[in-house]
């Protein structure tokens, strides 16, 4: 070949050595791997419904492996996952090894380790049972009051949980309730604390209300020119005096609030036959007051003669429910513990 004809294609050729080597050393550095470890979150899938995992298991394992440098910076772990299957669990305690199989990477990665490679797992049964709920409070009331007593409602509450943690439990506390400084009966909105991270509500939308009823001291008050209302009447009768006197004790509040008219004593008439009789009326009191003494003794006279049918059908006997006030009469103010 002549030599003209060599130095010209020469150069051409050169840069076709130079352009074959720089992509030959491209691809050698592209398919050398390097090392790196990340994080992936541990995942549970496919756990029958009537079981739980109860023991601690970690929130995820570190994994380490290689990777070739041409992945290396686009490859991202946020969506890798470590996933156990445990659609066969029953329960009992099992020790689970990790493998690769259990990490999704894409095949230009190579796991090399997992830390930790096993996980020990407690699995449960679940179950449901009711419990009692009681409340737990703290707090010192206002002086001269009484806590008479605490109901919270609902009363019962069904849970679901592991049967080892149910099975000897049978009651179920609120958290604490805040007495300190109350006076007078409220409606508390509470919560319950749950005895064990692996029980829960089966109604979680359940709100539960403390019902804390507080009364002063007692106190002792006469009520003067309390009503006769005779009952059961079949024949015409007469009383003398038509009216008595009550002494009472019960809570401050209550009795400030009562006044006579709001109270009135009965006879039953069938237990009386024509005649001549000395009697107590009995006095119908509101629910908290008690009596200590009523005077004077009231005559009967029962006559022989019956009442009429429209005197039989004019009989009316006050309804108690006027008289049935709560411990304190006060509306009771709904309040968040």
């Amino acid at each position: 070949m002549p030599v003209r004809k060599i130095n010209k294609i020469l150069p051409f050729t050169l840069i076709s050595f130079f352009l074959a080597i720089f992509v030959w050393y491209l691809a050698k550095q592209g398919a050398q791997t390097v090392g790196m470890s990340f994080f992936v979150p541990l995942v549970f899938q496919n756990l029958p419904p009537s079981m739980r995992i109860t023991s601690d298991v970690p929130a995820g394992v570190n994994v380490a492996g290689r990777i070739t440098r041409r992945y290396s910076n686009n490859f991202n772990p946020s969506s890798l996952q470590a996933v156990v299957d445990l659609k066969d669990a029953h329960s009992g305690t099992f020790q689970y090894t990790l493998t690769s199989d259990n990490i999704a990477v894409p095949e230009d990665i190579s796991i090399t380790q997992i830390t930790p490679f096993q996980v020990d797992l407690f699995i449960e049964e679940i179950v449901e049972k009711d419990l009692v709920v009681r409340p737990r409070y703290h707090g010192q009331i206002k002086d001269e009051h009484i806590l008479q007593k605490i109901e919270v409602s609902p009363s019962i509450v069904k849970v679901q949980g592991p049967n080892t943690k149910l099975e000897s439990v049978n009651s179920i506390f609120t958290k604490e309730i805040n007495l300190q400084d109350l006076d007078r009966t409220a409606n508390i909105v509470v919560q319950l604390d749950l005895p064990d991270r692996n029980i829960r509500l089966v109604d979680s939308e359940e709100i539960f209300v403390a019902h804390v009823v507080i009364i002063g001291f007692p106190i002792r008050k006469r009520f003067d020119g309390i009503s006769i209302h005779l009952v059961n009447q079949t024949y015409v009768a007469l009383t003398n005096p038509k009216k008595f006197n009550l002494y009472l004790e019960g809570p401050e509040e209550l009795l400030n609030e009562l006044d006579s008219s709001q109270l009135y004593g009965s006879i039953d008439m069938s237990k009386y036959a024509p005649g001549s009789h000395r009697v107590h009326p009995e006095p119908i009191l509101p629910k908290g007051v008690s009596l200590l003494q009523q005077w004077p003794k009231v005559s009967l006279w029962v006559k022989p003669q019956k009442l009429s049918v429209e005197e039989l059908e004019s009989q009316s006997k006050p309804s108690s429910d006027v008289l049935e006030k709560e411990n304190n009469n006060q509306s009771t103010p709904l309040i968040s513990n």
